[in-house]
């Protein structure tokens, strides 16, 4: 019973390392922030592309509807509707997309972190648009296409999330440094009178 002082010292909580962080991106010397920006800019271009081929096709469905008979008529109308998906996905995507560019400009980690879960959200909504899409279509070679390049798609979306939110992880560890260093820092305030 000599040493009976008992120092409870506090536990420092385990830091939890962010797991499939990158430390650049396209696997080359491109940094994570200059990455991110041209991912972010080809995702825009391409969903711009992308709502102007579905807005062309819709518009094309749409006349072959008017003219075409009534056997044809079923699947002209499930193609408008998986067309209209794509639409409305495309719509939400750019502003949610512009406001992932304000974002990685303004290093804001807020601003990213919204466009990765609604990145997500996206990718499987649209994963689950193509498998649907694939089970209308009935030719066996179209159907392999299909497969591949939804697998393709996801492939491609995935990287672009891991790009973004590594480079999200290294803003939100530079902005707890900064607030660290503030802290740290030896300010004095005058007291009130």
């Amino acid at each position: 019973m000599a040493n009976m002082d008992i120092g409870i010292m506090p536990r420092k909580r385990a830091e939890h390392e962010p797991r499939l962080v990158l430390q650049q991106c396209c696997f080359c010397c491109i940094r994570l922030r200059t990455g991110s920006l041209i991912l972010a800019y080809l995702y825009l271009i391409g969903v711009t592309l992308n709502l102007g081929y579905a807005i062309m096709g819709m518009a094309t469905v749409i006349s072959y509807l008017i003219q075409m008979s009534e056997s044809f008529r079923p699947v002209l109308i499930k193609i408008t509707l998986l067309t209209s998906v794509i639409l409305v996905l495309n719509f939400v995507t750019i502003p949610f997309n512009v406001l992932l560019l304000v974002g990685l400009h303004t290093e804001r980690p807020r601003y990213v972190r919204t466009y990765i879960i609604f990145q997500i959200i996206c990718t499987i909504l649209t994963a689950l648009q193509q498998i649907i899409t694939m089970c209308i279509v009935t030719q066996i070679f179209s159907t392999l296409v299909g497969v591949l390049l939804t697998l393709v798609y996801i492939a491609i979306n995935v990287y672009y999330l891991l790009v973004l939110r590594s480079h999200y992880h290294k803003m939100v560890e530079g902005s707890d440094q900064r607030s660290q260093m503030f802290q740290n820092s030896r300010l004095t305030f005058a007291p009130k009178a």
